[in-house]
């Protein structure tokens, strides 16, 4: 994340994926804001061979996840690799859960997760390969759960949303488990949706704090719904309590 050199041995390792049969070689994540910009320069490293190849330089925009209120004018600690890392194994279950195939699980546990400083509210975002999480979730600060399969901390409200109220940790913070499924979501070919339209759909474009969204079971009957929570560690439905 951010400027300066990167050296690259395509003897060691020619390239880090193919794309429609073109090798790519990963120079890294950089974030830029809001009217920033992106120069890239290729020079060999002055060994005596001299040679540089590369035919093109390839840009992949993150589609990022925003704070639905904006930047939190109370800014939040921010959270630990380690935290992020137990999350996105509770993420991981809740896509496996909704009959994923083994090339889509693959696809998702290959992602790798970086946390970064990110501009403005946004909370995450996802390329091909890599999933940034914003380090205090703009601010709010994260709600990390210990418990993530079973979504005590949140309630149904009247208009379908998973909701903290004032007595729960998650209250006033942004829910990390949400974020990853969500980045993951994208990652799986999901595109973002408009907040009007799909408020609380974990595909919505932007988050409320205190609220949480979980991966939908297309056509699902009430057992469907019971069957996967059962499949996830054995957690109650939270839509049913």
């Amino acid at each position: 994340i951010g400027t300066g050199p990167i050296v690259v041995n395509q003897r060691i390792a020619p390239n880090d994926f193919n794309s429609e049969g073109e090798d790519w070689e990963i120079l890294g994540t950089i974030v830029v804001g809001a009217g920033g910009s992106i120069t890239v320069t290729l020079s060999d490293d002055g060994a005596s061979d001299g040679s540089l190849i590369a035919d093109a330089v390839r840009i992949e925009r993150t589609g990022p996840l925003v704070a639905a209120a904006g930047v939190s004018s109370t800014p939040a600690a921010g959270i630990t690799q380690a935290d992020l890392d137990a999350v996105r194994l509770a993420a991981l279950t809740y896509w496996s859960a909704t009959g994923l195939t083994a090339d889509e699980m693959d696809r998702l546990q290959s992602v790798s997760f970086v946390l970064a400083d990110l501009p403005d509210a946004m909370l995450g975002g996802a390329t091909s390969s890599t999933i940034l999480i914003d380090i205090n979730a703009a601010g709010y600060g994260w709600f990390v759960d210990d418990t993530p399969f079973d979504s005590s901390e949140f309630t149904l409200d009247a208009d379908g949303n998973l909701v903290a109220d004032e007595t729960s940790a998650a209250f006033g913070k942004m829910d990390l488990l949400t974020v990853v499924m969500h980045e993951l979501g994208h990652t799986l070919g999901y595109d973002d949706l408009g907040a009007d339209e799909a408020g609380h759909d974990l595909m919505s474009e932007s988050l409320n704090d205190s609220q949480r969204r979980l991966p939908v079971i297309e056509d699902a009957e009430t057992s469907d719904i019971d069957d996967f929570f059962s499949t996830i560690a054995g957690g109650d439905n939270p839509l049913l309590n």
